[in-house]
């Protein structure tokens, strides 16, 4: 995902960054009250960005709307001539994701920050594309939303996705899988979610549907086959988020076992194909086209996918021949950061010491 964040998401995304140092003995007990209190303001401000049907949007709502009602359809008998003139917001799902695990990882304890997570994770598995309706043929995806809410019924929304449009088949998906994984951690409980594993088996076969056997990475989505570092650090994540989820809130150790694995083959295509030797950094650079075969974890993504037995055609693999290039923009994301990102550096500090 290679868009920056909203600036009212970004700021509660640092926020909730600083919540671990609320519990540092560096900070004084003054300090450490101060950030509390802000992280639990920003909580409560991201939850009143969440609509009453779950959806949780980039900006508080707007009395007006740059969509063309001309070119969108009748939702439920109501015409864009009328919704269009409601108050409304974007929903783009990968920023959701960010703010709502800003919320379950620094204030679970805030009373609305339970409830938006549970309805958004409810908005998001219901919205899932089939193969059928998404327009790259992968089953397990996510449109980006314009929501519109009727002023005399909050609970009556209209959702349209005239664009067909997201940014990433493997970020919003990777990130999606760590939002579970941290409602798990913050309630220690799979109700939400547990009756819903076959969903929960789409979203991962979803982020892996662009893997490519022979660099270790993920695609950014079918029709835009470049490999992102950020985007690979989110699947790494997603991938032992995943692991942690299927362990823990479904029993399935297997599985588990097999997601680490993917997660250990991402880590090592980051290092082999974009990490800059002569450098010492991360590029930003595109890569010529390597004529590199498929390894083992070739077989673990098969294994996967029978497992996850998503229709045949959302397992779409892109060949060796994409482009790999990777972005040098931070991520807002400080638990999707690659652990090997800091090991490398620390590996290159103690050779130059």
């Amino acid at each position: 995902m290679t868009e920056l964040l909203p600036l009212p998401l970004l700021v509660f995304a640092v926020a909730a960054a600083l919540a671990g140092s609320a519990k540092s003995s560096t900070l004084t007990e003054e300090q450490a009250l101060f950030v509390s209190a802000e992280v639990a303001r920003y909580a409560r401000f991201v939850a009143s960005l969440a609509l009453e049907n779950g959806a949780v949007v980039q900006y508080m709502l707007e009395n007006s709307t740059t969509l063309d009602p001309a070119s969108l359809p009748t939702v439920d008998g109501v015409t864009p001539a009328v919704y269009t003139q409601w108050p409304s917001g974007r929903v783009v799902p990968y920023f959701s994701h960010i703010a709502v695990i800003g919320m379950l990882v620094a204030a679970p304890q805030v009373e609305e920050t339970k409830l938006v997570a549970e309805r958004y994770i409810g908005w998001y598995l219901d919205r899932l594309n089939t193969a059928a309706s998404d327009y790259n043929g992968v089953d397990g995806t996510v449109y980006d939303y314009d929501a519109f809410v009727d002023p005399s019924n909050a609970s009556h929304v209209v959702e349209v996705a005239p664009e067909q449009h997201y940014d990433s088949t493997d970020s919003y998906a990777a990130c999606f899988l760590r939002l579970l994984c941290e409602y798990h951690r913050a309630y220690g409980s799979s109700a939400t979610f547990g009756s819903r594993r076959a969903d929960v088996d789409r979203v991962v076969a979803a982020m892996l549907s662009t893997f490519e056997q022979g660099a270790n990475l993920t695609a950014a989505k079918p029709d835009y086959a470049v490999c992102y570092l950020m985007d690979n650090a989110e699947v790494y994540d997603g991938c032992v988020a995943a692991a942690e989820l299927y362990a823990s809130a479904f029993g399935d150790t297997k599985r588990a076992e097999q997601l680490r694995a993917v997660a250990a083959a991402v880590a090592s295509g980051v290092e082999q194909h974009l990490f800059d030797q002569e450098h010492g950094t991360f590029t930003v650079e595109n890569f010529a086209a390597r004529d590199v075969q498929p390894d083992q974890v070739g077989d673990i993504l098969a294994a996967l996918r029978d497992w996850f037995a998503t229709p045949h055609n959302s397992c779409h693999t892109h060949t060796a021949q994409s482009s790999v290039v990777a972005t040098g923009r931070a991520s807002a994301s400080a638990w999707c950061s690659l652990p090997m990102l800091l090991q490398r550096a620390r590996h290159r500090s103690s050779n130059e010491s």
